[in-house]
């Protein structure tokens, strides 16, 4: 044993160094390069129990990166109807390695659909040197394999079933970053017996990254029956791809690759046809209404590119007169294609398409959680992932110069003693048991601090606000107001409970403001009105803009109006946020002054304002500042003139859902889940406006989930903020500290997501385009010597390991040739070798704690209307 052994561990050594040194040749193994390996993500030997079950299966994907470059299905349409792959950052717990995710759900929080496939459809042809990012660096912690049983005949002579799909896999940093491009209507209205209905989609794409487009798939229920992508560039149409919704749910092939740049339109058409149904449909997740969906798969930059793009509505419906005439007709069917392929949706609670990724924009619903998953002390099937060198994977948090600079100490001005003297500065402290006691409030909406220090809330009792709150155009559907009191003031110092008001003149309370005379304005989203009340509140307001329960976007309407900011004048601005997207200036009297409502620069640079969801004021600079929540910045603009200032965006901010000025320049925010789906941390920011910077991330010790609005005491030394799930106030305070005050890394933690002034427009697109590398060639090659010197001891242990284990095994022939691939059931790979499970464990998610099955909830389609209907019709 041993001289073979010191035989490869030489030749290995040779091999290592040739390898290393850039002289190793290439080797033809089949269909895939040498550093990929397979995996298997089957079902565990389900049995489903009725026709039209959706059984779901885990894998947990415990390494920082690595890559899937092709999908091959291992099931039949004889027993699958459809199956779907889907990357989540978090999964609920459950009882068993498979659970019924038609009525519990896929993914807990953020998701993304990687793959789909359906009735023997083939899979897309994924270009060379193309990978799905998986991956903690990624938010994609696990992989969620879903499978649609349209019968059971196959299990009634006690039969399992193992379906799933082999991926093809590597570590290998692959040079394009495959992703999913989604074009999703909220707008569908088909009346009884119509024909050729349409619903349209269209955005300009706004990223200096290109995406290269090159297969497609449609989703619609069963009204649907063409839909059809468009790239529009300089007023050229271009046809991406055009399917039938009724055709197996799967990506088909583009003609070719498609670019598609900055400033190009991408439009998307759906045709529906209601011939036998007697009463009107709209948009919805269930078999009796209907959903109108186009997807990309593309490939772009590595390094500079997203993994996921959407477009949620029709940006411009004026472009729609120019369509390619034929959108209507059906296209051609598939090759392969036979009439017993169709995609029939069925009228049951649970159908069949599955969630999109699941941001929750509405983040006041109350079912929503931020939590990431963690494994039960006794889950011990989360097996970790090895790498191909069998060394096992773990990620080492490490300290980053964004993190450094990001809580640096406050830059001194030059010439300033060097920046060496002493300097106060002031850092926020959570305060413990404030309130003393649970006020028994409802969803926490609006906090605002008044002259004499005292806390007020706004809250919403016993309503809460749900995708039944609003139909789809924008009106209320409760019928009462709330009867509760809305408005509570709380004691500075013990958070108890002083005076309350505003029964029964309330129906969805979201925003709240105290101007400088102490006058208290509210915002309600279903009455669509604005309402200024005195300092004690009172059964009447003082004035009220907007028409009571009717929206619009006019001067004398409202749609779901957010926030109102007060100046010193008694001019105040209105954040007319989930509908119109606009800031809207009125005189102390209600006389509209002017509107603020997607200027030129903003659209050059990042986009229009997308729900303006909180205001503040900067008097001494004469500006208005705007939290643009769906874009993730905050956006300042003249308070006199309306013209756009600057903006300041930083990947640290996901959405930014509030924000508020201090006394002493300090603006505070809070922010939520990232619109992108991208993975960021729910807390509050401290951010110095003159030095571009954020000084400080805080939150309670518990944590946030859904932080809704921010307040500053007048003195600044007290901030409050107010939370949705748990209907919760939160004190902090300042606390001040000495500390040497050292000049700031010159590498800021928001890299181009500062305050850019008005000229960084210009250079925007060209920093963007040409970004530097960070290690220069000769780095390179310093860590290229010192990983091969490491690496052979490494390998010499796995290859002593391998020749114990093969021999173990009766497999001892097997290292002359390992073979690429036999079957499901017979196969050599790192993660068969160290498991007899073959490779990746599936994730049990058993725990003590779970609660009864019949207490889950949702529909995968529900998954994904959410997050359609999040984007305007659902709370903020």
């Amino acid at each position: 044993m041993f001289p073979v052994t010191r035989n490869y561990c030489l030749l290995l050594l040779f091999i290592s160094f040739y390898g290393c040194m850039g002289y190793g040749g290439s080797s033809d193994q089949s269909m895939y390069d040498e550093d990929t390996f397979m995996q298997d993500i089957l079902m565990p030997g389900v049995q489903p129990s009725q026709p039209d079950d959706y059984l779901c299966t885990a894998m947990s994907i415990p390494v920082d990166n690595i890559y899937i470059v092709d999908f091959i299905p291992r099931a039949t349409m004889d027993t699958a109807h459809h199956l779907l792959l889907f990357g989540c950052d978090s999964i609920e717990t459950h009882k068993s390695k498979a659970w019924n995710c038609g009525s519990m759900g896929t993914c807990n929080g953020p998701s993304k659909i990687i793959f789909a496939w359906a009735r023997n459809a083939p899979s897309p042809d994924i270009p060379a040197d193309v990978g799905f990012r998986i991956g903690r660096e990624a938010n994609v912690n696990f992989l969620v394999l879903q499978i649609h049983y349209g019968h059971i005949e196959p299990f009634q002579d006690g039969s399992v079933d193992n379906s799933g799909l082999t991926l093809v896999m590597t570590m290998q940093r692959q040079q394009y970053l495959a992703g999913i491009y989604l074009l999703v209507s909220g707008s569908i209205c088909i009346p009884p017996h119509g024909e050729n209905v349409h619903t349209d989609i269209s955005c300009e794409y706004q990223s200096s990254t290109p995406i290269y487009a090159f297969a497609f798939r449609t989703h619609s229920h069963e009204l649907g029956r063409v839909i059809t992508g468009y790239r529009i560039r300089n007023g050229h149409w271009q046809l991406l791809g055009k399917g039938n919704p009724q055709w197996p749910q799967a990506f088909y092939p583009m003609d070719e690759e498609y670019e598609i740049k900055y400033g190009d339109m991408v439009a998307a058409r759906c045709s529906f046809s209601a011939p036998n149904r007697d009463t009107y449909t709209q948009v919805g997740p269930t078999g009796h209404d209907e959903m109108c969906n186009f997807y990309m798969m593309y490939y772009t930059d590595s390094e500079l590119g997203s993994s996921f793009e959407q477009c949620l509505n029709n940006q411009n419906p004026q472009l729609f007169k120019k369509v390619l005439p034929g959108s209507d007709d059906p296209p051609p069917d598939p090759i392969g294609f036979e009439p017993g392929m169709m995609h029939h949706h069925h009228n049951e609670e649970n159908p069949v398409e599955i969630s999109i990724p699941a941001y929750d924009h509405a983040h006041d619903i109350d079912n929503g959680v931020h939590e990431d998953y963690v494994a039960n002390e006794g889950d011990d099937v989360l097996l970790q992932l090895t790498t191909p060198m069998g060394k096992e994977a773990t990620h080492q948090p490490e300290t980053t110069m964004e993190e450094i600079s990001s809580v640096a100490a406050i830059q001194s001005p030059q010439g300033d003693n060097e920046g060496q003297q002493l300097q106060s500065k002031a850092e926020l402290q959570y305060v413990k048991n404030w309130p003393e006691s649970d006020l028994g409030l409802g969803q926490v909406s609006g906090v605002a601090v008044d002259s004499k220090g005292t806390v007020h809330v706004f809250h919403r009792g016993d309503r809460v606000w749900d995708t039944s709150s609003f139909d789809r155009n924008n009106n209320f559907v409760g019928k009462s107001a709330i009867e509760q009191d809305t408005v509570v003031t709380l004691d500075k110092d013990t958070g108890s409970k002083k005076e309350s008001w505003g029964a029964s003149q309330f129906y969805m309370p979201h925003g709240l403001t105290i101007d400088q005379e102490d006058n208290i304005w509210l915002t309600d989203v279903a009455l669509h009105q604005i309402f200024k009340y005195p300092a004690s509140g009172a059964t009447q307001p003082l004035l009220t803009v907007g028409e009571r329960l009717v929206n619009g976007n006019d001067d004398a309407h409202f749609c779901k109006p957010a926030d109102v900011a007060v100046e010193a004048t008694g001019e105040f601005f209105v954040a007319d946020g989930y509908c119109n997207s606009r800031i809207v200036k009125f005189s102390p009297t209600g006389k509209l002054l002017f509107v603020f409502e997607n200027h030129g620069q903003i659209i050059q640079l990042q986009g229009p304002l997308n729900i303006p969801h909180s205001l503040t004021l900067i008097p001494e600079k004469n500006q208005v500042c705007v939290a643009d929540r769906e874009q993730g910045r905050i956006v300042c603009i003249d308070s006199n003139s309306g013209q756009f200032i600057k903006y300041f965006k930083s990947s640290e901010f996901g959405s930014v859902f509030a924000i508020e000025n201090s006394v002493d320049g300090t603006m505070y925010a809070v922010n939520g889940a990232s619109p992108s789906g991208n993975k960021v941390k729910i807390q509050g920011f401290s951010i110095d406006i003159a030095d571009k910077s954020i000084l400080q991330k805080w939150s309670p010790d518990e944590g946030f989930t859904k932080p809704h609005d921010v307040a500053v005491s007048p003195d600044g030394r007290s901030v409050y903020v107010s939370e949705i799930n748990p209907n919760s106030v939160w004190k902090f305070q300042l606390d001040l500290i000495v500390q040497e005050k050292d000049k700031k890394s010159t590498l800021s933690s928001v890299s181009e997501d500062n305050f850019n002034e008005d000229e960084s427009i210009k250079t925007f697109r060209k920093n963007a385009q040409n970004k530097s590398p960070v290690m220069s060639k000769a780095a390179h090659a310093a860590t290229a010597i010192v990983v091969c010197i490491l690496i052979v001891p490494i390998v010499c242990i796995f290859i002593v390991a391998i020749f114990v284990r093969l021999r173990d095994q009766g497999h001892f022939g097997v290292i002359k040739g390992i073979p690429r691939y036999k079957s499901t059931q017979d196969r050599f790979s790192v993660g068969n070798f160290f498991n007899k499970r073959k490779g990746f464990n599936p994730v049990t998610t058993e725990g003590s704690d779970v609660e009864d099955e019949g207490s889950w909830s949702g529909g995968s389609d529900v998954e994904e209307y959410s997050r359609l209907t999040g984007n305007r019709t659902q709370n903020l």
